[in-house]
């Protein structure tokens, strides 16, 4: 349990879910605008690339949420620039404590422009937030702070405040309700849709699909080292990349939600994914998959 609540990590992909709320709030996106992905984008003098050398083709956001298009969302990013993805990453629950009653939990990590000339004395630079965009960069949250925002998605646009269930005497814990964001449905219905993809499309989150239950997700891979670095011969399993999944299920009325964490196991797709499924399955009843790995997760109600 302290890990899901102490342990700060860079989101990964789960953050685009983040930036695709932000632009379509914000009028920066319709659900109809389209980025050409060839694989990479080249701005600011550097060459960011996309998990698919060869590129995805024309995607509008419900496909690059479902295939985690890379180069959409570094393109999205730079039209919201940092202030405005900060903004929402806040009010989204990200960056501070979620309330649990529990003790010595951490709060994360949203930069922005005052954070780094406070911290660090320097000017923020536009190619940081490229960065950001992908959740990469000085971004890092929780396992806890995760499964929140992905029940966000799931229940109409509430910030919920997570909590154990019983006090230690047994009696039930009062909660605060949960705050609605103001989120705008349609905004809430995309989102869905591509998360509801990347399971079922089949996207990157394949490995967690139910036959009988209809699964939304995301994957995110938060990375040690450069890509460079884990391409210069065979790396050690201390410096993999953490796999994300975060998920909620049913899609059409949602009872739970959760984040996956497994550690140095590569992407989310391959080392989360399949973890989040054994968890789903275990609470629908549903046919268990093969054991998986070492895990730290949090797993919330959808609607308290």
């Amino acid at each position: 349990m302290n890990r899901v609540i102490q342990g700060q990590y860079a989101p990964g992909s789960v953050f685009k879910i983040v930036i695709a709320v932000a632009a379509l709030e914000e009028g920066v996106i319709t659900p109809a605008t389209t980025f050409y992905c060839p694989g990479y984008l080249s701005i600011y003098n550097t060459v960011f690339r996309c998990h698919k050398p060869a590129g995805h083709g024309v995607v509008d956001v419900q496909k690059a949420l479902t295939h985690s298009c890379n180069v959409f969302f570094y393109q999205v990013g730079v039209r919201l620039e940092i202030e405005r993805i900060a903004a929402y990453a806040r009010r989204l629950g990200l960056g501070s404590p979620t309330g649990i009653d529990l003790p010595h939990e951490a709060g994360g990590l949203i930069p922005d422009t005052a954070w780094k000339m406070r911290v660090l004395k320097q000017p923020w630079y536009a190619g940081e937030t490229v960065s950001v965009a992908i959740g990469q960069g000085q971004v890092t949250v929780t396992p806890l702070q995760l499964a929140r925002l992905v029940s966000v998605i799931a229940n109409g646009g509430k910030l919920v405040r997570p909590h154990l269930v019983r006090t230690e005497a047994g009696s039930a814990t009062i909660v605060p309700p949960p705050v609605d964001l103001g989120l705008k449905p349609q905004t809430l219905e995309i989102v869905k849709q591509g998360l509801y993809g990347v399971v079922n499309a089949p996207g990157t989150g394949w490995r967690a699909r139910l036959p009988e239950v209809a699964v939304a997700g995301k994957t995110g891979t938060a990375q040690l080292v450069s890509h460079a670095r884990l391409t210069r011969g065979v790396p050690t399993q201390a410096i993999l990349p953490h796999g994300w999944f975060v998920a909620f299920a049913p899609v059409d009325k949602p009872r739970i939600a959760l984040a996956v964490l497994a550690e140095h196991t590569g992407s989310g797709g391959e080392g989360a994914a399949p973890l989040a499924r054994k968890m789903l399955a275990q609470f629908f009843k549903s046919t268990s998959p093969a054991p998986g790995l070492p895990v730290a997760g949090a797993v919330i109600d959808t609607e308290r």
